[in-house]
């Protein structure tokens, strides 16, 4: 017997045959946020202290920060900063999910479903907020967010 085309389709049409497809785009803008001092003021007995904003946080931003620091100076001691709540934006969050998914039967009431998902299908790196704490890292992304997952399952419903 000649494995010739009509051959092949016969074997693989019901093996590829019968396939869904699901998707799922998520884009998000940046969440806000406000930047701010950690250090521990005792004429007010505070430790968090919003800080002085000397020029545009957007501007002239180093490479790898979400916002430029030296935009921004500490407070004096017993002092606040004129900073405004929620100021900066950060990244924004993008992601793609799909699943590939197939039923086969067995009976009619036997039925198995195959099933392969991905989340963030695309490996699309997504960073968390920067950390807002005027310190040396300061505006610096310091983790990521929703690496991507893949999964294979099986589901027998009977």
């Amino acid at each position: 017997m000649a494995f010739n085309y009509e051959t092949r389709s016969r074997i693989w049409s019901p093996a590829l045959s019968g396939w869904k497809v699901n998707g799922n785009i998520r884009v998000q803008s940046g969440q806000p946020f406000t930047p701010y001092t950690s250090q521990f003021d005792p004429y007010r007995n505070e430790s968090f202290n919003r800080l002085i904003v000397l020029g545009d946080p957007s501007k002239n931003v180093p490479a790898g920060l979400a916002y430029n620091p030296a935009a921004f100076a500490l407070p004096a001691l017993g002092t606040f900063g004129n900073s405004g709540r929620n100021i900066i934006r950060g990244d924004g969050f993008r992601t793609v999910d799909l699943s590939l998914f197939r039923d086969l039967r067995f009976t009619e009431r036997l039925k198995l479903q195959l099933r392969f998902e991905a989340t963030n299908a695309l490996n699309q790196v997504n960073f968390q907020g920067p950390s807002v704490n005027q310190s040396t890292s300061a505006g610096a992304f310091v983790a990521t967010a929703a690496p991507r997952t893949v999964q294979l399952g099986a589901k027998l419903s009977f």
